[in-house]
């Protein structure tokens, strides 16, 4: 049985291509799960976010968010030795990268992982 504390009811226009007995003028009501929606939102905003920051400001962007956007778009981490990580993405295309002492990651990896995850993205 679905709790129904998270459930919100929504008004929608009628669909003219619905089968039903309305006019056009009318509206139907659909009940909507808010905690599923609520979460998949705030996931695809974060992702969207994160991608966004590496594409604008390559030069501001921490090494764990950097990894953390390699993982969201479907890169894995192949291996490590020392402060070399060996990232490959879903095509086999692999990408060395390292931190700075400041923590942050290098522009020109992250525009290299930019420019390769447009490319793959555009032919998948």
């Amino acid at each position: 049985m679905q709790n129904l504390s998270n459930l919100l009811v929504l008004s929608f226009p009628y669909d003219t291509q619905m089968k039903g007995k309305k006019s056009i003028g009318d509206s139907y009501r659909k009940k909507l799960d808010i905690s599923s929606v609520t979460i998949y939102s705030h996931i695809m905003s974060n992702n969207e976010k994160l991608l966004g920051r590496a594409k604008n400001n390559p030069k501001n962007l921490s090494f764990a968010d950097f990894e953390s956007v390699m993982k969201k778009c479907g890169w894995r981490k192949v291996h490590q030795k020392g402060s070399h990580h060996i990232w490959c993405s879903p095509f086999g295309f692999r990408l060395s990268i390292q931190p700075m002492k400041d923590e942050k990651a290098k522009s020109y990896q992250v525009k290299q992982f930019c420019n390769r995850h447009e490319k793959e993205n555009h032919f998948s």
